[in-house]
């Protein structure tokens, strides 16, 4: 599906808040696991949301959808698949979260995917060779048959959060005792606590006596809970971005605003309020409010972020340097390599050097057609691209967006865009 994205010429005055995708995988993961039966309010919908409820329906959970909330009776931390093999239908989020778990079953398991998420799964050699768990692809699946180990691990901190996240939720279950650690510079260091967060919800306890450094004891068992996911600070961000669009006098009221400082997430949305936008609280509501653009460096602290801090770079007054690029991370290279494509056909300038991206600012010149290459952040930014410039841009395989947030391209039409869908044959 393509779709053609106009610019916004002003935005409405009031929206909500989605709850943070990352918190709701890791909420539905761990009651699942648990003990009795636990309540989550505030579901977001999207396709990567349920492939996890229904990877961890196959673990044996019952999970029903009420009105905004999920109802799910945990498996009392006794796991046994209903089938070995598990789907993947989108991006390899829910594989990285429950591989680790998965591994420590003593059944054979595999994940059929598209080849994308095979090849990123295939590159996880670092996490298989220290956990001792043994891989082969086959055809259009990767196969997993030995067993997770009790290990003191360490990595680096370029690790992959959601695989990380994924390791944190498994390791308690394990018959020993075991540690994690991480090597500096730590990639979304914050986000760390809120997974510690989450899990202590689940009354699951993970020792933390050293910077980046972390002790789990085994035997542990999750137990049912009733929780409010905490808000999307990286949808907040967008927000504050298209802020732009709002008229000098005017600002954009934030109806359901928590904070949630835990996340590295809420590092870019602090960035963004320092540079971007001017964010102030109010009670019952909080409201955004544009400003003159003013910032030079960006950290790349934050998975995913890449696609938009490079677009944060085309409309910024001068040149931005975004930092901290690990080019041998696979997900970032290949976002990477598709954002320089777009810009390559936007006539859009910037160069590398080492770890660093130097984007210089640019106007979109006139209508382009566009390939997200089925990224769905590399679909978002490209999508908030065409809706701060002069000219619409048309952006192929769109749909991927709904592996994240089902309802984007219905925000978007709510906040005034004109939007044009074309179906291929």
């Amino acid at each position: 599906m393509k779709a053609k994205v106009y610019p916004l010429n002003t935005m409405v005055s009031e929206t909500s808040i989605w709850a943070s995708p990352f918190c709701l995988h890791l909420e539905i993961i761990c009651a699942s696991l648990a003990k009795g039966t636990s309540t989550i309010k505030m579901l977001v919908e999207s396709e990567d949301i349920n492939t996890t409820i229904k990877w961890c329906e196959n673990l044996g959970a019952t999970i029903k959808k009420v009105n905004n909330k999920l109802i799910i009776k945990g498996v009392n931390n006794e796991i046994k698949f209903s089938s070995s093999l598990f789907i993947s239908d989108g991006t390899s989020v829910t594989a990285k979260l429950m591989l680790p778990l998965l591994s420590i079953v003593s059944q054979p398991f595999g994940i059929k995917a598209n080849e994308d998420v095979l090849h990123e799964l295939d590159s996880l050699s670092y996490f298989y060779d220290t956990y001792g768990i043994s891989h082969y692809l086959e055809n259009e699946m990767i196969r997993f048959e030995s067993i997770m180990n009790c290990v003191e691990a360490e990595f680096d901190g370029s690790i992959d959060i959601y695989l990380s996240a994924g390791i944190l939720i498994a390791l308690p279950l394990l018959n020993g005792s075991s540690s994690f650690r991480l090597r500096a510079p730590v990639r979304s260091e914050r986000s760390y606590n809120l997974i510690l967060k989450i899990l202590k919800n689940y009354k699951i306890d993970i020792k933390h006596p050293a910077t980046m450094r972390y002790e789990i004891s085994g035997n542990q068992k999750y137990k049912s809970c009733n929780i409010t996911t905490e808000i999307d600070n990286y949808y907040l961000s967008i927000l504050a971005l298209l802020s732009h669009k709002i008229e000098e006098d005017a600002f954009l009221r934030i109806i359901n605003y928590r904070p949630n400082k835990l996340s590295n997430e809420y590092l870019l949305f602090n960035f963004m309020c320092e540079h971007i936008a001017t964010f102030k609280k109010y009670f019952p509501s909080n409201s955004l409010k544009r400003k003159e653009l003013d910032y030079h460096k960006i950290e790349l602290n934050v998975e995913n972020s890449l696609p938009f801090l490079m677009v944060l770079g085309v409309i910024n007054t001068k040149d931005t340097i975004i930092t901290r690029v690990d080019f041998s991370n696979y997900h970032i290279k290949k976002q990477f390599d598709i954002m320089e494509k777009s810009f390559k056909k936007l006539d859009l300038k910037y160069t590398c050097y080492n770890n660093e991206i130097v984007v210089s600012p640019g106007k979109i010149r006139s209508k382009k057609q566009l390939n997200c290459h089925h990224d769905p952040y590399v679909a978002i930014a490209l999508s908030i691209l065409a809706l701060l410039s002069d000219f619409p841009i048309v952006i192929k395989n769109v749909e991927c967006i709904f592996n994240v947030y089902k309802d984007f391209f219905n925000r978007l039409l709510d906040y005034g865009a004109t939007i044009e869908f074309i179906h291929d044959n």
